[in-house]
């Protein structure tokens, strides 16, 4: 009767009497919000005064995490399990790059972006808390022979410029003071 909101450390909703699960004149059952940080719960009274609870809310992260392999290419889904996390709100790969996932049936489930590097992955919730997975390996790509007499390197891009070296089996070549390299030979 008493209390006309319930706040929560770190979110700017108030719960109202209308949105209470239950309350007595010793209880009050809510629903917490999602954005919750750690920390105290506060009582708004109808006179407008706050009552903040000596005892600290903490939010729970997700738990007992696994990849579902530890070697990975490019392009393919990796699949997150574990506890909890239906709270995953980000997801972030080694590289620190945002990625999009898909929370099913209980797991996540994301494509390796092609920027990826080997790593943990890192999963925040919406309390601003993260976590990370095993660590995950790309499956990086080896030449196991290579026979050529003249190499010709073009681009519609002009992105020759990621190439710094390549090799050959008798010598290495600086790409930028050995070669007149043509962006497009058309």
């Amino acid at each position: 009767d008493q209390v006309v909101s319930v706040k929560f450390n770190g979110s700017s909703l108030k719960i109202e009497p209308a949105d209470y699960l239950n309350a007595s004149k010793t209880s009050i059952e809510v629903l917490v919000p999602v954005d919750v940080h750690d920390g105290p719960v506060t009582l708004v009274s109808a006179a407008s005064q706050e009552i903040v609870s000596e005892d600290e809310i903490i939010v729970k992260v997700p738990e007992n995490i696994t990849v579902s392999a530890e070697k990975f290419k490019a392009g393919e889904a990796l699949t997150v399990s574990g506890d909890d996390l239906d709270l995953v709100v980000g997801l972030k790969f080694a590289d620190n790059v945002d990625s999009e996932f898909e929370y099913v049936e209980g797991k996540i489930v994301t494509t390796i972006p092609a920027s990826a590097k080997d790593g943990k992955l890192v999963l925040t919730t919406a309390a601003d808390k993260s976590v990370e997975t095993p660590a995950v390996e790309l499956v990086k790509p080896v030449v196991s022979s290579l026979s050529v007499s003249e190499i010709v390197m073009f681009s519609d891009n002009h992105s020759l410029s990621l190439i710094i070296s390549y090799s050959l089996p008798s010598k290495i070549y600086d790409v930028f003071n050995e070669f007149n390299i043509i962006s497009n030979p058309d």
